[in-house]
């Protein structure tokens, strides 16, 4: 798992993959010396995710793509002033 992250997995997918909660990886992680807080977008990051937000692209595919939660995602946009779309999917 440690060598995975290093390598560039993040802790959601490792969750996923060894079936635990996504503390126990963080854990399990700065345990052994990685850093597992991806918590920041660089400034133009967030820019390229905001135009990519109000073309239409999802919180989760933004996620997905940065390799950060969509939380983190959706955190970013609104201190960027970005208006959230309402919840659920595109269809």
């Amino acid at each position: 798992m440690v060598a995975e992250a290093r390598a560039g997995a993040s802790v959601r997918q490792l969750a996923k993959k060894y079936s635990v909660h996504r503390s126990t990886v963080g854990k399990h992680l700065e345990a052994h010396g990685v850093n597992a807080r991806r918590l920041l977008l660089l400034p133009h990051v967030i820019e390229e995710a905001a135009r990519l937000y109000r073309k239409g692209t999802t919180l989760e595919d933004l996620a997905t793509r940065y390799r950060v939660s969509d939380t983190t995602v959706r955190t970013h946009l609104l201190r960027a002033g970005v208006t959230m779309r309402r919840g659920g999917r595109r269809t």
